[in-house]
């Protein structure tokens, strides 16, 4: 009990993807060998078979693992040595088992400036540097017990392999996100990823998301924040960012066909209670959102606490708020979620949000979830 990473190890335990030992331990800091590795990777992840079968002159077919090893080969995770062999007892290093993660799941467009959280940079060794920057960005990394130290070529421990799967389960929607102050976030640059939000006052808001994949820009490196942002588009973002449980029971909208790119994000959307239908029984996912949407959206999805209406005399446009929304933007606004720009009291409840107010918004609901460290940004409401 107390252990950094047990809230890591019971999450895959409780899926049947690692199991102690015969005397009721799990050895956390025992090392962990590329056979055992294998065999927690073909557990944990299914997915195309886009190698062929490798034949290893150190794993007979009456090894433990042989199985695990040929499915991790085939998919991509794991790679033999040149001289035809696999070393399934070798110990494996934290920086091979964040390449095999990364390589295998197929996760890419890592930027090296995130590399610069890690004390140690140095050490990664030059063929890992993109997989180990695109696994920080997607805050699968995960190190104990200084978050800035990633000890790249240490052997690593079933503690810190478990960690790094449970990181990548959560960055694929498939668990829950779990609190810890070894989830290493990279620092949001000053300069952006996108050629449109230099010096911009959301930049740091839309690369707070970007950096943690939970939003992209366009083929052409730009952002476009002030580009609207409809129904579809704001349900995918919300089922990436926090993965909701459901509350609901499903429904289906006639306007979503199960073909549509959005169908899945907006299933779980819906039935976490972040977002719901029209009388009607559609969807309507092109229809662009509004600023008093997005937050009523959080407040009931996140099941925030109620707050006093008083709180809505901050704002001088407070007659455009809605009789029926006030109690709901109340809470919005003690929660820290509202963030207005240009003029910090105007809230502008019934304009359409654009893509840097929703990232803005979104951003901040993650901060009141511990998803990611408070901004500083003098648009943010504080009351």
């Amino acid at each position: 009990m107390g252990h950094w990473a047990e809230g890591f190890i019971q999450g895959l335990v409780s899926r049947e993807l690692i199991r102690g030992f015969e005397d009721n331990t799990f050895r956390p800091e025992a090392p962990l060998t590329r056979a055992q590795y294998a065999a927690i990777l073909a557990k944990a992840f299914d997915g195309a078979l886009k190698k062929p079968a490798t034949n290893f002159s150190d794993v007979p077919g009456n090894f433990w693992a042989a199985a695990a090893i040929q499915k991790v080969i085939q998919m991509g995770f794991m790679a033999g040595f040149p001289d035809g062999t696999f070393r399934p007892n070798q110990n494996l290093t934290r920086v091979q088992a964040i390449v095999a993660l990364v390589n295998g799941l197929g996760l890419a467009g890592g930027v090296l400036d995130s590399l610069g959280v890690y004390g140690d940079r140095a050490q990664i060794p030059s063929y890992a540097t993109s997989e180990v920057a695109t696994a920080t960005q997607r805050r699968i990394v995960v190190n104990y017990p200084n978050a800035r130290q990633l000890q790249p070529m240490r052997d690593i421990t079933r503690a810190e392999v478990v960690a790094l799967i449970y990181q990548a389960l959560v960055a694929l929607n498939r668990a829950p996100a779990i609190a810890s102050p070894y989830i290493v976030t990279a620092d949001v640059p000053t300069t952006g990823a996108f050629i449109d939000i230099q010096g911009h006052w959301a930049a740091n808001f839309i690369l707070g998301l970007a950096n943690q994949n939970l939003i992209r820009g366009f083929e052409d490196g730009s952002f476009r924040p002030d580009t609207s942002i409809n129904r579809a588009q704001y349900a995918a973002i919300i089922a990436k960012a926090f993965n909701p449980p459901a509350k609901r029971d499903g429904i289906n909208f006639p306007d979503v066909p199960a073909t549509y790119w959005a169908k899945a994000a907006i299933d779980q959307a819906y039935r976490s209670g972040f977002i719901s239908g029209f009388p009607d029984g559609s969807f309507k996912p092109d229809v662009n959102v509004l600023r008093l949407q997005i937050l009523l959206s959080l407040v009931s999805g996140l099941g925030l606490p109620a707050a006093d209406v008083s709180l809505l005399n901050t704002y001088t446009d407070l007659d455009k708020i809605p009789q029926n929304a006030r109690s709901a933007i109340a809470i919005a606004t003690q929660q820290g979620l509202v963030v207005n720009y240009p003029d910090v009291r105007q809230i502008n409840p019934i304009r359409e949000a654009t893509r840097e107010e929703v990232s803005a918004m979104v951003y901040q609901a993650m901060v009141r979830a511990g998803k990611a460290p408070p901004l500083n940004s003098p648009y943010i409401v504080v009351v």
